[in-house]
């Protein structure tokens, strides 16, 4: 199931989440169609820039808490969660302000990727997406508009 829209306006411009998505979108473009083809340098490239849980539990790496939050796996992981934060995010921005928004989402990606380290401490798998970022998103859009109407297409 995928949401199409909200019936929830916002009264303002949603800078924060529309430089979000340009930053997501921009990132994916830089790398994914040149890395496409090799599968090593593709694989490199997300265990650099990915949050590898064993290495950041060893204190290396912690950068990568915040990098893996722009990178994303393919195409529908991608539009998947760009779809998600344009649907929801402009309403969580209206609600907390530009900034309060962006740290919020930041939050939520560290909550997530400490939760996925507390999951397995000693994974040598890379950790990419924003998922963790947009689910909080999600979270707190049910929580501050329980009632709000959502079209949704069911596969």
């Amino acid at each position: 199931m995928f949401p199409l829209r909200d019936h929830n306006p916002s009264r303002r411009f949603p800078f924060a989440t529309y430089s979000l998505m340009a930053t997501n979108i921009i990132i994916f473009l830089i790398y994914f169609p040149v890395l496409l083809g090799d599968d090593m340098a593709l694989a490199r490239f997300y265990h650099t820039w990915g949050m590898v849980p064993a290495e950041v539990t060893q204190g290396q790496e912690t950068y990568t808490l915040i990098t893996c939050m722009f990178l994303h796996g393919g195409w529908m992981h991608l539009i998947g969660n760009m779809l998600f934060l344009w649907i929801f995010g402009d309403n969580m921005e209206d609600a907390f302000g530009h900034t309060r928004f962006l740290i919020f989402y930041i939050f939520c990606g560290l909550v997530a990727s400490i939760a996925q380290i507390s999951a397995d401490f000693q994974s040598q798998i890379p950790n990419v997406g924003a998922s963790g970022a947009i689910a909080g998103v999600l979270g707190g859009y049910l929580l501050l508009y329980p009632k709000a109407r959502v079209d949704i297409l069911f596969f």
